[in-house]
């Protein structure tokens, strides 16, 4: 089995753009790629920023391997922040380390994305466009249904 990249994913998003939203409206834009597992050569090694990209807005994150292929897509709209839904995912430990709450991955996690969405409704159709689209590894809902 294939498991699409991150540039499949901006391939896609883009696609979505043109596809499916008003051309009126500005497209949507993908955050840096945010470590979860930083290694710096400091007393900081490992350490999180303090908060996750657009952590306060509605919007779609995947979640990535150590290859940037896709592992996982959700959703952050109508109910929590981008920075609730992966804290369901992600924690610290004692010293600030990443800690996945559940090892039940298929992919390991290594990065996360976020495509913040200015208009909550939009969350949820992006995010099953590109479930449909990608089929990640690690998402149950919505796969197979091309």
């Amino acid at each position: 089995m294939l498991i699409p990249t991150l540039k499949k994913t901006k391939e896609l998003l883009a696609e979505y753009g043109k596809l499916y939203r008003n051309p009126v409206l500005e497209p949507f834009t993908m955050s840096d790629l945010y470590d979860l597992y930083p290694d710096f050569d400091s007393k900081d090694r490992y350490i999180w920023p303090k908060d996750w990209p657009h952590y306060d807005s509605a919007g779609v994150y995947v979640i990535l391997d150590e290859k940037q292929q896709v592992a996982y897509v959700g959703k952050a709209s109508m109910g929590s922040w981008i920075a609730a839904r992966l804290g369901t995912y992600f924690g610290k430990d004692d010293n600030g380390r990443c800690r996945l709450k559940h090892n039940t991955w298929k992919l390991e996690p290594k990065y996360v994305a976020v495509i913040p969405t200015p208009n909550r409704f939009e969350a949820p159709a992006l995010e099953e466009y590109l479930i449909t689209e990608l089929q990640p590894p690690d998402n149950k809902v919505g796969k197979n249904s091309k």
